[in-house]
């Protein structure tokens, strides 16, 4: 959200910042403000720019989680239909586990710097959307896109450059973005399944 519509097909940690959203701006204003009292007050302060981090406990209101709880519910309502905003966003999602011990490691360093954590592979919501199906089993058919979820102005495609975590942090992905989909997936199945367990009793 701080790079927002970039010029560059992945961002670092030298990526001119170019939100385009009242969100973005807001992570770029504290960025900013950190940077400023680590130079003016040599204050221990480091900024992980994290490219979006998933897990179980993502909150309802991601497309991420819209999917999986959508398929979980499925089998109590197979006749629900999921409404989608823009499936062709690309983003670069990995493990929020990966991403916090990226967060630990920038931490540990003996001065302060700034760190992309990220995956360095982008994909479309679309592609998400399907994993999370096959992991399921139910067909991709049954989503459909509503122009009304459009955000007033999307961002086509965000992918991050970890290199310099990489080489400096020792730090890479562990967790596949199938991998952590199954665990999604699974999880919000397990979740509703004891709910409707608590119901019935």
């Amino acid at each position: 959200e701080q790079f927002g519509r970039s010029q560059e097909a992945t961002q670092s940690e030298a990526t001119p910042f170019a939100p385009v959203s009242p969100y973005g701006c807001a992570k770029v204003l504290a960025h900013q403000s950190a940077q400023m009292y680590r130079r003016s007050y040599h204050l221990h302060i480091s900024c992980g720019i994290a490219f979006n981090h998933e897990s179980p406990r993502r909150g309802e209101e991601f497309v991420t989680r819209k999917i999986t709880l959508w398929l979980a519910r499925l089998k109590s309502d197979p006749q629900d239909t999921l409404y989608l905003g823009n499936l062709e966003a690309e983003r670069d999602w990995m493990h929020a586990k990966d991403t916090v011990v990226g967060m630990w490691r920038i931490l540990q360093q003996e001065f302060p710097e700034d760190f992309v954590l990220a995956s360095g592979t982008s994909h479309a919501v679309s592609y998400f959307l399907r994993l999370a199906c096959l992991e399921a089993g139910v067909a991709t058919d049954r989503v459909k896109t509503n122009p009304d979820l459009y955000r007033p102005v999307d961002i086509p495609r965000l992918g991050g450059n970890p290199l310099k975590a990489w080489q400096r942090l020792g730090w890479k992905q562990t967790i596949s973005l199938e991998e952590m989909v199954k665990e999604m997936v699974e999880a919000d199945a397990a979740a509703l399944h004891r709910d409707s367990y608590k119901i019935t009793r």
